[in-house]
């Protein structure tokens, strides 16, 4: 996925150049590459967030419990309470990333077919007109 994301960029730059001379089929490439470099960034993303986001989660909940297990005042009950509050919020933001990948796999699934036509059909126009030019 990363990898097809710097390869559209490439291919991006690689045509920008080609934009100056006012060939036609240039700007709908463009705008094709940028949205499918946003589409694949924004995956990427949530895919590294989704690697990450649990062990920095375990991380923070296990300084904070150190933390009020070093003051012996506290009681137990006051522990566990701030245990599940915390427990709590990571729970709904490990949903929400969750939910945030999901749709987004399941958006690059429904368009990636039509997509995918649209930018042949695309380059294959730039390549025409560049042929003719």
């Amino acid at each position: 996925m990363h990898r097809a994301r710097i390869h559209i960029k490439h291919l991006r730059y690689l045509i920008e150049p080609i934009a100056a001379f006012g060939l036609d089929s240039t700007q709908p490439a463009l705008t094709q590459l940028k949205s499918i470099q946003t589409k694949l960034g924004n995956l990427h993303d949530l895919f590294v967030l989704r690697q990450t986001l649990p062990n920095l989660l375990c991380d923070h909940l296990n300084e904070r419990l150190s933390d009020l297990l070093k003051r012996p005042t506290i009681p137990a009950q006051r522990i566990q309470q701030a245990f599940n509050a915390t427990r709590n919020q990571f729970t709904g933001y490990l949903r929400w990333q969750s939910t945030q990948y999901e749709a987004a796999v399941n958006d690059w699934h429904s368009s990636s077919q039509q997509t995918s036509c649209q930018m042949v059909n695309t380059l294959n126009s730039l390549i025409e007109e560049l042929r003719n030019a």
